[in-house]
């Protein structure tokens, strides 16, 4: 695998703009190795819990996918399911293509109305789903924090020190 990197790095070095980007990757080269070594493990050691970890994402993505079909059918917007699945691909590209943009704010919406107008559907359906969409984030975040509020103290966890 390092020399599959290497050939990786070669190959971004050649480009004369992506020369600084790719030696700022220097301090991060441990990181890098450690992520790939255990992603590499989980592969190699536990490929039964890797593939079902890749077809969860999978059916969580497809999920999202119906939520947005849901969400259209819910105010009168006929569609098809593929059509959903669509607009989730490509607002969930624009939200990671614009990552550095603080909790995506105009992102997703961006991406929403992005991906209506190729649908040929109302560009102003993006706000109100991108809202909706939100609203139902801020729902399972504050239940998530309900639970941790009622789950009661706490005992402290002491964690071991590195030597």
């Amino acid at each position: 695998l390092c020399a599959w990197r290497r050939t990786i790095r070669k190959f971004i070095c050649s480009w004369r703009i992506c020369r600084r980007a790719a030696r700022s990757f220097d301090r991060y080269e441990a990181n890098l190795a450690e992520m790939d070594a255990v992603i590499t493990n989980a592969y190699h050691h536990f490929r039964g819990r890797f593939y079902l970890s890749i077809g969860v994402e999978y059916v969580s993505r497809a999920l999202m996918g119906v939520e947005v079909y849901l969400i259209l059918q819910g105010i009168g917007i006929e569609t098809t399911l593929a059509s959903a699945l669509f607009l989730y691909v490509v607002y969930s590209i624009i939200i990671n293509v614009l990552f550095f943009i603080p909790f995506n704010l105009g992102a997703r919406e961006g991406g929403l109305v992005l991906g209506l107008q190729t649908l040929a559907i109302s560009p102003l359906i993006g706000v109100y789903l991108g809202v909706v969409i939100r609203v139902r984030e801020f729902f399972w975040i504050l239940l998530g924090l309900a639970f941790i509020l009622l789950s009661g103290p706490r005992k402290k966890v002491s964690w071991p020190q590195s030597p």
